[in-house]
Formats: structure tokens, C-alpha cells, sequence
């Protein structure tokens, strides 16, 4: 499965809560608070948050959990390749 780049604005929108989701992914909803918690110390890694949270995405892709979500995130059905 294809996760769009950490370049997608989406990512940093997540993690600063201009854009708000509730995942169905438990990892991301744990992740979700952790970066929140982080950020609000230290705004400066914005940057490596959302890289966090791509990662996170990416790693379980195929978990039908995190596919659900990442549809939500963005609209639409996320490839496979296949």
C-alpha cells in the first residue's frame, strides 16, 4: 500500500489539530495524544512529529484498522499496487 509522502501537508495538519480525525487505528490514537503532548513543549518539532505519524501509517498500511483510516484522511481509497 502507497502512503502519501511525508511532503503532504496532512500530516503537519494532524499533528498541530487543524485537522481532527478519530482513528480507528489504536497506535495512531496513542501516537495522536503522545505528539499533541510533545508539540505543546516544544512547537519546534512539528516537522518530526508528522514524520512520526507517516511513519507510523506506513509501517501498518495493511492493517485493515490503519486503511480505514487513512481513507478517512484522505477521501479516498488508498492503493495497494495491485
Amino acid at each position: 500500500m502507497e502512503v502519501p509522502s511525508i511532503f503532504h501537508p496532512i500530516w503537519r495538519d494532524i499533528v498541530c489539530g487543524k485537522q481532527q480525525f478519530q482513528f480507528e487505528f489504536l497506535g495512531a490514537k496513542i501516537l495522536q495524544g503522545t505528539l499533541k503532548r510533545k508539540l505543546a513543549k516544544d512547537p519546534s518539532i512539528l516537522e518530526k512529529c508528522a514524520t512520526e505519524l507517516r511513519e507510523l501509517f506506513a509501517q501498518n498500511a495493511d492493517l485493515p484498522s490503519a486503511k480505514k483510516d487513512l481513507e478517512k484522511i484522505f477521501g479516498q481509497e488508498i492503493s495497494d499496487g495491485t
